[in-house]
């Protein structure tokens, strides 16, 4: 039964089994309840738009619409639906593909139902989650980018997944002087938002993986 301040889920995958055992694992959370399951990517992007989730946990792998041309049509028809992306496998192709089309986590389908779960209220306030794996993949010898000391303290904020304030607080800055400094990173990186920053760092070596 849905309660009041939790955070409302869709699940899409092919595999009856899988949205089962991620329902499963959301049901059992006091602060997430699933609305909606979706069997393709067609259903995903209906459901997202009638349902209007916080968050969609998705596979890339799925008929009718594939992956991420569903989470395209996601985030135009839902924009406030925050994507997280369960998979098997992840090509780098596809990793950053999925990236660049506003997804904002991603994680192999093996991991842990704490991980699954705490992933989920990551990505509702706005932050990244990758696997270990995929922060691996995407921490690529690219040339780095010439950035000041401050501007690179800041990124490496937003690679942490803090908000402008707690950067703010962090680095002893005003808000408005981080949003100055996030605005010419996420242009020497060519970039529009925190995610697809997070990606070209990792790429360009700019941040560190632990």
């Amino acid at each position: 039964m849905q309660k009041t301040g939790q955070i409302l889920c869709i699940t899409a995958d092919a595999h009856e089994v899988v949205r089962e055992g991620i329902t499963a694992i959301i049901d059992r959370q006091n602060d997430m309840h699933v609305i909606g399951e979706a069997r393709n990517g067609r259903e995903a992007v209906e459901l997202c738009k009638q349902q209007h989730p916080n968050v969609c946990i998705t596979c890339l792998r799925m008929p009718d619409i594939d992956g991420i041309d569903a989470i395209k049509a996601i985030r135009r028809g839902s924009p406030r639906a925050h994507i997280l992306v369960l998979t098997s496998q992840c090509r780098d192709e596809d990793l950053y593909l999925a990236m660049r089309a506003g997804v904002k986590g991603i994680l192999l389908k093996d991991a842990t139902k704490a991980q699954i779960s705490d992933a989920i209220r990551t990505v509702n306030r706005g932050r990244t989650v990758l696997s270990d794996e995929m922060r691996k993949t995407l921490a690529k010898d690219v040339p780095s980018t010439r950035m000041t000391r401050r501007e690179r303290d800041v990124l490496s904020c937003i690679a942490r997944g803090l908000s402008n304030q707690e950067i703010a607080l962090d680095l002893h800055i005003s808000r408005a002087t981080v949003k100055t400094h996030a605005e010419r990173v996420f242009t020497k990186l060519n970039v529009s938002d925190r995610t697809q920053a997070v990606v070209q760092a990792l790429k360009r070596g700019l941040v560190r993986v632990d």
